[in-house]
């Protein structure tokens, strides 16, 4: 694995494990399987960095995941959608 900075949708039963030296700085769509030790960067020209879960019931693990965005700039979202353990 390298830096991610495309959009990224994990839709399957897999491990994304950035090695805590990795950053994915494209919107994630968590919805099934897990992120562990990976940062999550907001980018200046995006407003969402993180969407957790989908519309129907799945497994979803986040472990050592980092996020981070401005505090000057209040305009970042991460949501979660219902229907996940």
């Amino acid at each position: 694995m390298g830096n991610v900075t495309e959009d990224i949708t994990v839709n399957k039963n897999i491990t994304i494990d950035g090695q805590s030296k990795y950053t994915i700085s494209g919107y994630t769509i968590l919805e099934k399987g897990k992120l562990e030790n990976v940062t999550l960067k907001a980018r200046e020209d995006k407003v969402r960095i993180l969407l957790i879960g989908s519309e129907k019931k799945n497994t979803i693990l986040m472990k050592y995941v980092t996020i981070v965005y401005s505090v000057d700039k209040r305009k970042y979202e991460t949501s979660m959608l219902p229907g996940n353990e």
